[in-house]
């Protein structure tokens, strides 16, 4: 299988000591336009991992929700065999538009055949990830799974080092 254009790298770290689970960029490498316009006006890109609200049987259970209450991505599975996976995937919003209180103009929209891989570190946690990993990939939404069952069995290793290496610290 080839390896989908990798956009962007980030590493989300978690902010130790908040009841509601959130995460600070860390590391970057790459450059991914929307991103950009979700930096707070220190410079910092948040995430806070909430429970999804819909009853779906095939929504994801935790979604990733940033800078003015975007909801950046489901996190499809999350879970596998009931515990915590490794891998998550997601995708940008198909929707020009969100919010209810104050409609605003989904950055995302234009990026919305996007894909996610979202590597998940339980580390000393069980119920949320200590850190995660995101590697944004250019038109990759239909064939998301399959990249997700690639990175498993070591698709991406080469790739991730690299970004890994190249990463700059925030």
């Amino acid at each position: 299988m080839i390896t989908p254009k990798i956009e962007l790298y980030a590493r989300f770290d978690i902010v130790p000591n908040i009841k509601t689970p959130k995460y600070t960029c860390t590391q970057i490498a790459g450059y991914y336009p929307p991103m950009e316009l979700m930096k707070n006006k220190k410079g910092e890109i948040l995430f806070y991992m909430l429970p999804s609200r819909s009853k779906k049987v095939d929504a994801p259970p935790y979604k990733l929700q940033g800078k003015n209450s975007l909801n950046f991505t489901g996190l499809y599975h999350f879970f596998i065999d009931g515990k915590m996976s490794d891998v998550c995937t997601g995708y940008p919003s198909d929707k020009k538009q969100y919010g209810k209180a104050t409609v605003r103009d989904n950055p995302f929209y234009e990026y919305r055949n996007d894909a996610y891989l979202i590597l998940l570190h339980q580390g000393n946690r069980t119920d949320v990830p200590s850190y995660f990993e995101l590697i944004i990939l250019e038109n990759a939404k239909l064939l998301i799974d399959a990249y997700r069952k690639q990175l498993l069995m070591g698709g991406f290793d080469d790739a991730l080092r690299l970004l890994r290496e190249q990463a700059k610290t925030l």
